[in-house]
């Protein structure tokens, strides 16, 4: 009859059952490309930062019945987010009130704006010129919501993964990822 510490795993056979766990998750955390997966998951963390705050931008403009912008410069891989203040005018920057100025390589290391692998797609020219295709890159949002323009801000990182942020003339936003062949 067995009674006490007979009943239980010796130390040596706890220490190598755990060692042998520790070296299967080794194993296994070694196969997972979790480089890849970091870096979509930055684009993606970008562009939904970069939504969210177009989607201020407007709700802004709405509840404070004046104007909202965003204004990107793509050679610092920027963008501020700014009031025209009650006056209703940016060109009389005194009262024009920024917001945010945001930094794309903050959202996440290596993402900037660009079309990435979507560039080396398509060849029959249908992706424009400039990775933000806003007038003057800059996106106005009205008191009512509408946008001055529709636009396209497209993203990638350093895998050369693609993600577009689209603004309609309605004020609507949507993000959209490269699949391969298109947008969707």
């Amino acid at each position: 009859m067995k009674t006490g510490w007979n009943l239980g795993f010796t130390l040596l056979e706890l220490m190598v059952t755990v060692s042998l766990m520790a070296f299967m998750g080794l194993l296994a955390a070694t196969s997972f490309d979790t480089g890849s997966w970091l870096a979509h998951q930055r684009l993606k963390g970008a562009a939904r930062e970069l939504s969210t705050n177009l989607q201020k931008a407007r709700m802004n403009a709405i509840k404070q019945n004046t104007r909202w912008d965003i204004t990107f410069d793509p050679a610092n891989n920027t963008y501020t987010l700014r009031s025209a203040g009650p006056d209703n005018d940016f060109d009389a920057v005194a009262d024009n009130v920024t917001d945010i100025t945001a930094s794309l390589p903050a959202s996440g290391s290596g993402v900037v704006y660009g079309f990435g692998r979507a560039n080396k797609s398509i060849s029959d020219g249908a992706l424009p010129g400039s990775p933000v295709t806003f007038g003057a890159n800059r996106v106005v949002f009205t008191p009512r919501g509408l946008a001055n323009g529709a636009g396209t801000c497209y993203l990638t990182n350093e895998r050369q993964d693609s993600m577009a942020v689209v603004v309609r003339m309605n004020g609507s936003v949507d993000i959209r990822r490269w699949n391969g062949t298109k947008f969707e």
